[in-house]
C-alpha cells in the first residue's frame, strides 16, 4: 500500500502515522509509516502531510527545533518532549477522548492555523508547559484547555470555552492585533494579559459572550475594547489585580468568597454589582459607569479616585471596614445606603 490521498478542493494530503513501538524522535523515519499500524521507514511528516497518533505507535515524540511543519491529528493519547520553543506550521486537531500532553516550555503555532479540540479531548501539560500562539491563531475548544497560552497578533477564540491557566502576551516580542471572544461563557482561570508593540491590541467583544476572570487583567496596551451586551464577571477566591486602561466595557459583576479586587486603572462600565466579595478597593482609579452601582456584600474601599454612577448608587449590605465617605461619588439617580 501507498500514501493515502484525502482528495477535496484541488489539494490531496499525504498522511503519516505514528508508528514507533517505544520513544523516539519526530525526524527518525522508522516511526513513520504510510498506513495505521504498518510498518515504519515512510518519510517524515512534512509540510501539507498529516501527522497522526491513532494508538498504534508507542512512546513519547521527542521534537527538535520546528521538526514539525505540517497538520496534526491526535486520535489517541500522545505525548511531545523535547527542549525550547517547537513549531507546528499548520493546524492540530485533538479529537473526542484523546490527550496531548505537551511536556516541552512552549508548543508553537504560526501564521493564522486552527487548533481543534472536540469534546471529552484534552490539551495539557503535565510539566508545565503551554502554547505560543502567534500570526492570529483560531481556537476552537469543546474539550479541555488545561495549559498556559502566550499569544502574538490577536488570537480569536470560536466557542465557549475555559482556560485553565494564564492568557498573556508572547514573552518574545509583543504585537498589536485583536482578541476575539466568542458567544457564551469564556473563562479565564488564569491571568489576562492584552499588550502590544506599537498602536497596542484591542478586545473585540461583539458577538456578545460572557467573560469570566479570576486572575489579574494586565493592561499594559490596550488600545480599544468593542463592548456587547454580556457580562464581565470577576470571581474566584485569590487576590486579583484588575486594568481596564480606562476602556469602556461591558456590566462588571464582582462574586469572590474571598480576597481582594483591586483597580489598578481606570474603568467605564454599563454597570457595576457586588454580590459577594471580601474586600473591593478602588485605591486611586476612577469608576464612571452609565447605568446603576449596587453592593451587597463585603468590604468597600472607596478610594481618591472619582466614581460617577449615572442611574443609582445603592449600598444594601456591606461589612464592617467599609470606607466610602471620604470619596468624591457622582451620581443621577436614586441612592439607597442600608448601613
Amino acid at each position: 500500500q501507498g500514501d493515502t490521498w484525502d482528495i477535496g478542493a484541488d489539494e490531496f494530503v499525504l498522511n503519516r502515522y505514528w508508528v514507533a513501538s517505544s520513544s523516539g524522535n519526530w525526524t527518525d523515519t522508522a516511526n513513520w509509516s504510510e498506513t495505521s499500524g504498518g510498518s515504519g521507514g515512510a518519510s517524515v511528516p512534512g509540510s501539507g502531510n498529516v501527522a497522526i497518533f491513532d494508538g498504534n505507535g508507542t512512546g513519547s515524540v521527542t521534537l527538535s527545533a520546528q521538526d514539525i511543519q505540517g497538520d496534526v491529528d491526535v486520535k489517541a493519547d500522545a505525548t511531545f518532549t523535547g527542549n525550547g520553543d517547537q513549531r507546528t506550521m499548520d493546524d492540530l486537531t485533538i479529537r473526542s477522548g484523546a490527550t496531548l500532553d505537551v511536556q516541552i516550555s512552549l508548543l508553537r503555532m504560526d501564521g493564522g492555523d486552527t487548533i481543534t479540540i472536540e469534546s471529552t479531548g484534552t490539551l495539557t501539560s503535565s510539566t508545565g508547559g503551554g502554547m505560543r500562539l502567534r500570526g492570529g491563531v483560531t481556537i476552537d475548544c469543546a474539550g479541555t484547555w488545561d495549559l498556559d497560552t502566550q499569544y502574538r497578533n490577536g488570537l480569536t477564540i470560536s466557542q465557549a470555552m475555559t482556560f485553565q491557566g494564564d492568557v498573556v502576551t508572547d514573552t518574545a516580542v509583543a504585537q498589536d492585533g485583536t482578541v476575539t471572544f466568542p458567544s457564551g461563557t469564556t473563562t479565564i482561570q488564569g491571568d489576562f494579559e492584552v499588550d502590544g508593540n506599537s498602536s497596542g491590541t484591542t478586545v473585540d467583544m461583539s458577538n456578545n459572550g460572557d467573560l469570566v476572570l479570576q486572575g489579574d487583567m494586565i493592561s499594559p496596551l490596550l488600545a480599544g475594547w468593542t463592548a456587547g451586551t454580556g457580562t464581565i464577571t470577576l470571581s474566584g477566591t485569590a487576590d486579583q489585580n484588575i486594568d481596564f486602561n480606562g476602556e469602556s466595557v461591558e456590566d462588571i459583576v464582582v462574586n469572590k468568597s474571598s480576597g481582594t479586587v483591586t483597580l489598578t486603572g481606570d474603568v467605564t462600565t454599563d454597570s457595576l454589582t457586588i454580590t459577594d466579595v471580601g474586600t473591593f478597593d478602588t485605591d486611586t482609579y476612577d469608576i464612571t459607569s452609565s447605568g446603576n452601582f449596587a453592593a451587597d456584600g463585603g468590604i468597600l474601599l472607596f478610594g481618591s479616585g472619582t466614581h460617577t454612577f449615572s442611574s443609582g448608587f445603592d449600598i444594601l449590605d456591606v461589612d464592617s471596614g467599609t470606607d466610602y465617605e471620604t470619596s468624591t461619588i457622582v451620581f443621577d439617580g436614586t441612592t439607597t445606603d442600608a448601613n
